[in-house]
């Protein structure tokens, strides 16, 4: 017999009660499955039977709402079944995608925004703010490498990496140099290293040019030029006692000997840019250190203790006219119109101005830690420290408060500007960065390079070279 659930069975039943014969008719209680097989509850009853794992919910019916049992996250509208058998609402730190999440875990009403690849609805709900046919596509923005780029947000069709990250072909990189996949500096050329290692850089629109210091207390220093494009270094001047700080003109190359086998016989000297016989500019000084050219005027500093000066000299040489003396190790100088600006590289050391023309030295911040490299424009001082903690400072040009712009980097060695931005190099890993004068984070240009010697800028790139006399570049 094939019955199913609520079929009424009438079944005859002759019964003998009291001598009569009656017919008896009662519903069978049992539910007896189709074909005789084995139980199934349906998913409609209001009870919890069969497979599933709430009332007419999970296992072969459809999934269960929160709060009812389950045994996997099928059972579940959420995808999400707890420890212990319940499902869960919809969270979104659930690993899976459930409700209003566009990916898993993110998108909809969650915080975090969806990856590159991941779905979404609307930009919103995407890392890099863009949502394509329901894709999160790939932005310069969003903080992973994907779509076309050769390193994280760089490269590809992003802006040029910077040097050390990835790259397939050299306009992925900032210094337009991809060497082994990796953006490197541009390697102009090789100057003497020299003994000690000491190399101090000048450049105009053609060159860069390089002194190499040579061995302590040596005659074998060079003052050398290679091309801002790169090419053959030239010699332009050999045999120099010690060559340090270097500048130049439309016409000449200007630079301190510091001779320091004869600490009363350093020399200011100039060379043709084309060429030929160097001339002596000025002699007998006490180991010049700094050197700053503003017109037709040479600014040097005699780094001695404590006898050291910040003297002056015509271009073409002649007189030279004392500004002030007395000083603790006069280092790094710079000149405007109307006042020439130096560092005393002591700890502390101090930074003073003076007015070209002749007056008092006034200190203009007081207090730094072996202040050496300096610069200035119309309003700042800047100047970087070679120790403490505080690397690149600035203050007002009239002197006040310093303000520590980057922290932390390492001894600062050089430095150099251009309208709106701040250069310079590092001891540690040998970084080379920028900073806006304006403020916001410091930019890392590169790294791991030889400790940097010194820095310069053109309108499109900074130089620097390392004791090992290599001259690089990378653009700014």
């Amino acid at each position: 017999m094939n019955t199913t659930r609520g079929t009424k069975v009438v079944l005859a039943v002759l019964g003998v009660l009291g001598g009569c014969r009656q017919l008896i008719g009662y519903e069978d209680p049992i539910v007896v499955g189709a074909g005789g097989g084995g139980a199934s509850s349906g998913c409609s009853d209001g009870k919890k039977d069969g497979d599933e794992t709430g009332k007419d919910c999970g296992g072969a019916c459809s999934p269960c709402p929160d709060g009812e049992g389950c045994k996997t996250g099928s059972d579940c509208g959420s995808k999400s079944c707890s420890s212990s058998g319940t499902c869960l609402a919809p969270a979104c730190n659930d690993k899976v995608k459930n409700g209003d999440e566009t990916g898993v875990d993110c998108g909809g009403a969650c915080p975090s925004k969806c990856a590159f690849g991941s779905g979404c609805a609307q930009n919103v709900d995407c890392v890099g703010g863009l949502c394509v046919g329901g894709t999160c596509a790939a932005t310069c923005t969003d903080g992973v490498k994907n779509g076309g780029e050769t390193d994280v947000d760089c490269g590809g069709n992003c802006t040029p990496c910077a040097f050390g990250l990835s790259c397939a072909v050299p306009a992925d990189c900032a210094s337009t140099y991809c060497i082994n996949n990796v953006c490197d500096a541009l390697l102009l050329g090789i100057a003497p290293a020299g003994t000690s290692g000491v190399h101090v850089l000048a450049i105009d629109v053609t060159n860069v040019y390089c002194t190499t210091y040579g061995t302590a207390f040596g005659t074998d220093g060079t003052v050398v030029k290679v091309p801002v494009d790169g090419g053959a270094v030239t010699t332009l001047a050999l045999a120099q006692p010690n060559p340090f700080a270097i500048v130049v003109n439309s016409a000449n190359v200007f630079w301190v000997n510091s001779n320091l086998a004869n600490g009363t016989n350093g020399a200011v000297m100039s060379v043709s840019i084309a060429g030929g016989a160097p001339t002596t500019v000025a002699s007998g000084l006490n180991i010049p250190a700094g050197l700053a050219i503003d017109g037709s005027t040479l600014y040097f500093t005699n780094n001695a203790t404590p006898t050291g000066t910040v003297k002056k000299v015509a271009v073409t040489g002649g007189t030279v006219t004392q500004l002030v003396g007395s000083l603790a190790n006069p280092f790094g100088i710079v000149a405007d119109a109307t006042h020439a600006y130096w560092t005393s590289f002591t700890d502390p050391g101090n930074l003073y101005s003076m007015p070209v023309g002749g007056g008092a030295a006034s200190p203009l911040v007081v207090a730094q830690h072996a202040p050496s490299a300096i610069a200035v424009d119309a309003t700042t001082v800047y100047w970087v420290n070679n120790a403490g903690t505080d690397v690149l400072l600035s203050a007002p040009i009239g002197g006040g408060s310093a303000v520590a712009l980057s922290s932390g980097g390492g001894p600062g060695i050089a430095l150099a500007l251009d309208a709106d931005t701040i250069y310079w190099a590092e001891t540690v890993n040998g970084a080379i960065r920028k900073l806006p004068k304006a403020g916001g984070p410091s930019v890392l240009l590169a790294t791991n390079s030889a400790t940097p010697g010194h820095v310069v800028v053109d309108a499109t790139h900074i130089y620097w070279v390392t004791p090992d006399g290599k001259i690089r570049k990378v653009r700014k």
